[in-house]
């Protein structure tokens, strides 16, 4: 199966973060303007597709088609139909269609008119494509390195609120350790469920930290300090 992704949505200028968060992971994406265009591509390659499909639900002349066609995927006889990822990305952010979609079979379901839909088009890429489902995240800001101690104030973002704590300079990256500047420290589950390992990194950067880090962070958290 070769690495990529099929973008299928009726309308390009709407899927342009789509096209934006594959540049980010260095993934090449495919545009087809209509389902039947992409059906037809992955007949002609039967066992030999994308790895993940970004898929819209809206279509001319039935509301139902982007549904139809992700049920259609999911009861294929082809086993590589079944095994590939499937991120809806749709204007119909409503509770019952998000039901519907991960009921035929979605792995992930992201509204077009969500605030945070770049970042959420991120992860559930890095999820569907790499199995690395997103945590815990937390923006942060340098506010004061102590050298002398080995620690640092940071002022960390969560949901609207702003509160200052101290952490372990190894806990920041070294682009980062400098007062006013801003990093985000992300905690992802890599693997299957049955097997998955813990992976801390700064996302800004892209640096996967230390183990003495990871441990480090673990202990906090069972300490509630992070």
């Amino acid at each position: 199966m070769e690495t990529s992704v099929w973008v299928i949505d009726d309308a390009k200028s709407q899927v342009e973060d789509v096209f934006e968060a594959l540049r980010e992971l260095n993934v090449p994406g495919q545009f087809f303007w209509s389902l039947e265009a992409a059906e037809q591509r992955l007949q002609e390659g039967e066992g030999c597709g994308p790895e993940a499909i970004v898929l819209d639900l809206m279509f001319p002349e039935d509301a139902d088609r982007g549904l139809n066609y992700l049920r259609r995927i999911r009861e294929g006889t082809s086993g590589f139909r079944r095994r590939i990822g499937i991120v809806v990305y749709t204007n119909a952010e409503d509770e019952d269609t998000q039901a519907r979609a991960t009921a035929a079979g979605a792995n992930c379901f992201i509204g077009k008119t969500e605030r945070r839909r770049r970042r959420l088009l991120n992860d559930s890429l890095r999820e569907v494509l790499y199995g690395v489902r997103i945590l815990a995240e937390e923006p942060c800001e340098v506010v004061e390195i102590e050298e002398s101690t080995g620690e640092a104030v940071v002022l960390v973002r969560d949901e609207g609120e702003c509160y200052e704590k101290v952490v372990p300079l190894e806990l920041i990256p070294l682009g980062c350790r400098a007062a006013g500047l801003a990093f985000a420290l992300r905690v992802s589950s890599v693997g299957d469920a049955d097997h998955p390992s813990l992976r801390v990194e700064a996302r800004a950067l892209g640096e996967t930290m230390s183990t003495e880090a990871v441990e480090m962070l673990r202990q906090l958290r069972e300490l509630g300090e992070v």
